[in-house]
């Protein structure tokens, strides 16, 4: 999955503005050092441990604004199948220019669902119905973290969204977040920020790790930011992709060999690339076992 992940966004970005964090457990696998040995210099990022989720954004935040201090990330969990690669990095396409046309969002891509899943989160959207457009930018109300089934049938009927992690924003809009609203574990990143590149860089950063507690990026931040600034956190609804994250059961019958509706791809007039020519970003790995 992680060279499917990178040949996705290389699509976008150039390899050696890609950085890709992963777990030192996932290092113990021969096959992932393989393919880890090949990505550019200083662009894999290891973490100790799986903290949950916003622990190894903010730890790769910290690498990313070293080398481009202004710059825009873009949040690629390794771990997803989607059949419709092309269609998806259109929708990637489309939620940069959301963040191009104001800069202080944080964007998310949000999958309709095929049927109510208890093992996702889901995102609610302001006002998005079967006659929305196809191709829009909704504000985010809530988030619901994987749901008892009937809450999840809810959630589908009412228009929620899956959440597929996969988000772009600017660093310093996360890390002016950070600061504000949990201060002391902004200080811990900051501290640890400015000894990358030095010889205390990987004991101090253990040492950060062994007293932190797991900490859920959508959950414990986004919900946060949602509080103050309700009308800069969007989604970008994701129609006619197959995605699914890999290794979960689905209950449906998958067949690999249809094909999705493409009745609304006519309005697309996006050329890929635009708004990442000088993007920064990460490939966050997933912590489940091989």
């Amino acid at each position: 999955m992680l060279e499917r992940t990178w040949e996705r966004i290389e699509r976008l970005i150039p390899a050696e503005n890609i950085y890709t964090l992963v777990s030192e457990r996932h290092l113990s696998n021969p096959e992932i050092r393989r393919q880890l040995s090949v990505r550019p210099p200083g662009t894999v990022i290891v973490q100790p441990e799986n903290k949950d989720t916003c622990p190894g954004i903010l730890l790769s935040l910290m690498y990313v604004r070293s080398r481009f201090p202004e710059t825009g990330v873009a949040i690629f969990p390794a771990d997803h199948f989607i059949r419709e690669e092309s269609w998806y990095i259109c929708y990637v396409s489309l939620a940069a220019q959301a963040l191009a046309d104001d800069p202080r969002r944080i964007v998310i891509l949000g999958v309709v669902p095929r049927y109510p899943e208890t093992q996702y989160s889901y995102i609610l959207p302001e006002t998005l119905t079967d006659r929305s457009p196809s191709i829009a930018y909704h504000r985010v109300l809530g988030f619901v973290e994987k749901p008892h089934l009937s809450t999840a049938i809810t959630v589908v009927r009412s228009g929620g969204l899956w959440n597929t992690m996969t988000m772009i924003f600017k660093a310093n809009t996360i890390l002016d977040l950070l600061h504000k609203e949990t201060p002391e574990l902004y200080a811990i990143f900051q501290y640890f920020g400015n000894a990358i590149g030095t010889d205390a860089e990987r004991g101090l950063l253990r040492e950060l790790y062994a007293d932190l507690k797991p900490i859920n990026f959508s959950r414990d931040l986004l919900q946060r930011f949602l509080e103050k600034h309700s009308n800069s956190l969007g989604v970008v609804p994701v129609r006619d992709v197959f995605w699914r994250v890999w290794g979960l059961p689905d209950p449906t019958v998958i067949n690999l060999s249809s094909k999705t509706n493409s009745k609304n791809r006519k309005h697309w007039r996006i050329k890929s690339g635009k708004h990442f020519q000088k993007t920064a970003n990460l490939v966050a790995v997933s912590d489940k076992k091989e």
